[in-house]
């Protein structure tokens, strides 16, 4: 999927330019030069290693619309390129375009299988469609592989809640809670389950550990 909505920005050309000239300093001062010619040469492949990284950075950073750009470039050429393909989905989901984000990630799916960061991302962007049968497919099949995740247990217990499975969503609560105990937004969902199941006496300490956690005391 190409965007119509960036232009080439300058500055990653420049910096690819930068990043070249270090890499053949370093080849020099190691005494690896095979010639001049193939030093100075930005290989496509060398285009591609380095539009992925700064892919990646421009991710991690917060900085989608510029990601977009880098990594659609490189699928351009490499259209199974799994780490491109992740990061790519992941941005359209920040940048709100929901779908194509989700039918990125299921293609990454498709190459990869279930990894952690697959499941929980691609689990989180089913959950905001709705698409909560799917989330929970997804979800208990990343816990099968990696149990003691937090996201996944966490997610799971959300989505469960929202089709009104409380009973279900007690457990992958109650693990999240074991994984990592200082997050009040799984004691505020474990209560509010109980809640719903009738069981206040139960729920109210996890409700006030929620208010402890969030208020920092």
């Amino acid at each position: 999927m190409k965007s119509n909505r960036y232009k080439t920005n300058l500055l990653d050309e420049l910096g690819l330019m930068l990043h070249t000239s270090g890499q053949v300093a370093k080849k020099i001062s190691s005494h690896a030069v095979r010639g001049f010619n193939e030093l100075f040469a930005i290989t496509p492949q060398r285009r591609r290693s380095y539009y992925l990284r700064k892919g990646i950075h421009y991710a991690q950073k917060g900085h989608y619309s510029q990601a977009v750009l880098l990594l659609e470039e490189i699928l351009m050429v490499s259209p199974d390129h799994v780490n491109a393909l992740f990061y790519l989905g992941f941005c359209y989901l920040r940048l709100e375009y929901i779908r194509a984000g989700i039918q990125i990630l299921e293609r990454v799916q498709s190459l990869e299988g279930c990894t952690p960061r697959l499941a929980s991302i691609l689990g989180l962007a089913y959950i905001q469609e709705q698409q909560f049968d799917k989330a929970i497919a997804l979800l208990e099949q990343g816990i099968v592989l990696y149990p003691n995740n937090f996201n996944l247990n966490y997610r799971l217990g959300v989505a469960l809640s929202n089709i009104h499975h409380y009973e279900a969503a007690l457990v992958p609560f109650q693990k999240a809670i074991a994984i990592r105990a200082h997050d009040p937004r799984v004691y505020r969902s474990l209560g509010f389950a109980l809640e719903q199941l009738g069981r206040s006496a139960e729920a109210l300490p996890y409700s006030r550990q929620a208010d402890q956690l969030e208020s920092g005391k």
